[in-house]
């Protein structure tokens, strides 16, 4: 994490995506978060671009300003995070040595572990706990490198609209913060948490509270969106609507419970995928049921070969389950297809699960309807200036 100040003081989650920006302002009390205040702001979709979601500057700092707004919160400290391929996070054991000596070591290393010139990259580490008794003599280091130019465009943003960024975040590394906030697991339970976003599917696998294993996945909610509009000729606003009132990985009448269609439903997912064509009758909700399981199905693959990696790893575990949040994790029965097609039990989880929001009792219904989307932003909003 880029870190600008080193007094605690309390400052304002701003949760940038691609689709929608959110801005959370919390704090806790005693074993609970208390959200203050909460803003929610959409980017608008440009029809015209149907290949990439991906807003300009003008249309992202409009969108934070009317998030902001929209919370009531008067916070010019901020937190915001970053993700995506311009962003490496690696897992590295080295020599236990001081902090100067380390800071050197690590970035004499670094070359070897990202596929960016140094120069091009801000970079961070983080320090994690002796790797054991055995090997005390040895840490575990996370590795975060984030490509300068995006940095440096997102400050400019947030600059240019009167804010002051001190610190940034990693998307997935907010999440992990937000749900352990949230949930107490198991210290041998080996878990993924998946948080899927308008265009980027965050992976962090964690035991005990400890990052092993994070990745960014190209591929989210607006793949689905893109899939219904080209099979319908509707323009992307409309199919996002579709996506979100209607949508579903499985048709809302099928007969067979999602756990039961096995092999049959692996072999009929093929044949769609190679033909573009859905082996049901061709109704408007089976077209819809295989716009959506295409992206969800390429999505699925994409987890499962980051679960493989991380287990086939020296230190890998076996995944013992999945957690789900994020604004994607809201289409219907996609916790159940996803369960099959891994053989993982695969849970969506509340971000408000341990949080009070009595103080936004008169926006509980808006609240309630943004809860997918504010994993990112309470983790983000319950950093503190000087936090490692």
């Amino acid at each position: 994490m880029l870190k600008f100040l080193s007094k605690k003081s309390a400052i304002l989650g701003v949760d940038i995506g691609t689709s929608s920006v959110k801005v959370v302002q919390a704090r806790t009390s005693g074993k609970k978060v208390v959200l203050e205040k909460v803003g929610f702001a959409p980017i608008p979709m440009d029809n015209a671009r149907t290949e990439k979601l991906e807003p300009s500057d003008l249309s992202i700092a409009d969108a934070v300003r009317a998030a902001i707004k929209d919370s009531g919160s008067t916070y010019k400290d901020i937190c915001c995070a970053i993700s995506g391929d311009a962003v490496i996070v690696r897992y590295l054991t080295m020599p236990n040595m001081t902090q100067d000596e380390l800071d050197y070591a690590v970035r004499l290393q670094a070359e070897e572990y990202i596929p960016f010139r140094l120069e091009e990259v801000n970079l961070d580490f983080y320090r994690l706990d002796p790797t054991g008794k055995e090997t005390s003599k040895k840490i575990d280091i996370i590795l975060v490198a984030a490509r300068k130019d995006l940095v440096t465009r997102r400050m400019e943003i947030l600059k240019s609209i009167g804010l002051n960024p001190v610190m940034m975040d990693i998307d997935s590394f907010a999440i992990l913060n937000c749900i352990e906030a949230n949930y107490v697991f198991p210290a041998d339970e080996v878990i993924a948490l998946v948080g899927i976003g308008a265009t980027n599917c965050n992976i962090n696998i964690f035991e005990n509270g400890v990052s092993k294993f994070a990745r960014d996945i190209l591929a989210g909610g607006f793949t689905v969106t893109q899939s219904i509009a080209t099979r319908f000729g509707l323009p992307l606003d409309e199919a996002e609507r579709i996506k979100i009132d209607e949508g579903a990985v499985f048709p809302q009448d099928s007969s067979a419970p999602p756990e039961s269609s096995g092999i049959a439903e692996v072999i009929k997912d093929t044949v769609e995928q190679i033909t573009g064509e859905s082996v049901d009758t061709d109704s408007r909700k089976n077209k819809l049921a295989v716009s959506i399981r295409q992206p969800i199905q390429n999505l699925i693959t994409e987890v499962r070969r980051s679960l493989q990696f991380f287990e086939n790893q020296a230190n890998g575990k076996p995944i013992n389950r999945i957690l789900l949040t994020g604004g994607g994790s809201k289409l219907k029965n996609l916790d159940h297809y996803m369960s099959e097609r891994l053989g993982l039990p695969v849970q969506v989880v509340n971000p408000l699960e341990n949080v009070d929001v009595t103080g936004l009792s008169a926006n509980s219904g808006k609240i309630k309807d943004l809860a997918p989307h504010l994993a990112v932003g309470i983790g983000l909003g319950l950093r503190r200036v000087g936090d490692k």
